[in-house]
C-alpha cells in the first residue's frame, strides 16, 4: 500500500532533474494508486506506432488486436480514433469494449490477409510465433511492444554518461547473467577498478561465473539486504527469482556496508525483485558517506516509487533524481540518483 503525503510528493518531485522525470514520477504515482494502465501508456512514446497504424488503416485492411487482457484493452481505448475490427485471445471469450473476441482459428479463417496488432505485453513473442505458425505474413503483424523495448532497453541503467575521469567501481545487485556488468565496462570505457556482482540464485550465479571474464570482477552467490543472515528464496526463475517467506530454498544475504566496508563505491545498480528498499538500508553508510551514483528499479512494489527516493534523501539530501521507463508494461522503471 502506497503511503503518500503532499510533503513527500513535493520534496521528491522537486528533486527530479528534468521534466521527463517529473512526468514519469507523477504517472507512476497515479498508477500505483489506481492500477489504471493508461498511466503506463503515458510513459511510452507511441508516435511511431500511431503513424504505422494510420498508414495501415488507409490501406483498406482491417485492424485486429491480439490480446484482450488489461494492456490490450488500454491500447484499443488509447487509439479509439482507429476502427478496430475485433480482439483475438487464447483464453478470453467474452465481448470487450463492444468488440467481439474471436479464436485464432476464426482469425485464420476470416482475416488471414488483414493487420494483426499484438496487444499483449506479457506474451508478445509467443503470439508472434503462433501467428507465423498459422500462416500469417510477417509484414501483416505489428509487434510494436518488441520493437519498442528492443530500441529502449539497451540504455537501461546506463542512459547518462560518466562524469569526469574518475575511475569507477560498480555494484551489480541482481546480476542474473552478467550482461549488465559487461554493459558497465562499455559505459565507462574500461575505466574501472572493481566490479562486485551479486545474485543469490544458483543458476544465475553459475551463468555469471561462465559469462563474466572481466578483470577485478568479484561474483557472489548471495543476496544484498538490510542484514547478514539466511532468508527463504524462490529460486530457478531466472530474472524473477526473489526473496519470499514461502520460498523453496534458503540463501545467504549480506549488507553492502559490511561486505564492502573498506571499498570505494561509485555506482550501485539494483534489480532485485522487490528487495531494493531493504538492500539500500543495508548500504546506508556507503550512501551517506560516499554518495555513489545509483540506478535502482522502482516498479516491483507500488510503494517503491515513494519509499525508495524518500529513503535516499533521508540518507543523503544532496541527491538529485532522474526517472526513465524502458518497457511497454509497468516494469522497468529506473530511478537514477546522482
Amino acid at each position: 500500500m502506497i503511503n503518500l503525503n503532499s510533503q513527500d510528493f513535493k520534496r521528491i518531485y522537486n528533486k527530479m532533474a528534468d521534466e521527463e522525470s517529473k512526468y514519469i514520477f507523477s504517472n507512476r504515482i497515479l498508477y500505483s494508486i489506481t492500477e489504471d494502465s493508461k498511466y503506463i501508456l503515458n510513459l511510452i512514446d507511441l508516435d511511431k506506432f500511431r503513424k504505422k497504424l494510420k498508414d495501415l488503416s488507409n490501406s483498406g485492411k482491417k485492424i485486429i488486436a491480439f490480446g484482450a487482457g488489461k494492456f490490450g484493452r488500454s491500447i484499443v481505448e488509447y487509439f479509439d480514433d482507429f476502427k478496430w475490427e475485433c480482439f483475438v485471445d487464447n483464453y478470453i471469450k467474452t465481448e470487450i469494449l463492444n468488440l467481439k473476441v474471436i479464436t485464432i482459428e476464426e482469425l485464420k479463417e476470416k482475416y488471414l490477409d488483414d493487420i494483426i496488432v499484438i496487444t499483449s505485453n506479457v506474451f508478445s513473442k509467443e503470439i508472434y510465433h503462433q501467428l507465423i505458425d498459422n500462416g500469417f505474413a510477417p509484414q501483416n503483424i505489428i509487434n510494436f511492444i518488441e520493437e519498442y523495448e528492443k530500441e529502449n532497453r539497451y540504455k537501461q541503467y546506463f542512459e547518462f554518461p560518466p562524469e569526469g575521469n574518475e575511475q569507477e567501481s560498480f555494484v551489480d545487485a541482481g546480476a542474473y547473467d552478467g550482461e549488465t556488468s559487461k554493459k558497465f565496462v562499455e559505459w565507462c570505457n574500461g575505466n574501472y577498478s572493481k566490479i562486485w556482482a551479486f545474485d543469490p540464485d544458483l543458476e544465475n550465479y553459475e551463468l555469471c561465473m561462465k559469462n563474466l571474464k572481466l578483470n577485478n570482477c568479484y561474483i557472489y552467490n548471495m543476496g544484498v539486504f538490510n542484514k547478514d543472515g539466511i532468508l527463504k528464496f524462490n529460486a530457478g526463475l531466472k530474472k524473477s527469482s526473489s526473496i519470499s517467506e514461502n520460498g523453496d530454498t534458503e540463501i545467504k544475504t549480506v549488507k553492502l556496508d559490511n561486505i564492502l566496508k573498506e571499498e570505494n563505491v561509485t555506482f550501485i545498480k539494483m534489480d532485485i525483485e522487490g528487495a531494493e528498499l531493504a538492500a539500500l538500508e543495508g548500504a546506508k553508510n556507503i550512501i551517506t558517506e560516499q554518495k555513489p551514483r545509483l540506478a535502482i528499479c522502482v516498479y516491483h512494489k507500488p510503494e517503491d516509487i515513494i519509499e525508495i527516493p524518500r529513503l535516499l534523501l533521508e540518507y543523503n539530501p544532496e541527491y538529485n533524481f532522474r526517472l526513465r521507463h524502458y518497457s511497454c508494461s509497468m516494469c522497468e522503471t529506473v530511478l537514477y540518483a546522482f
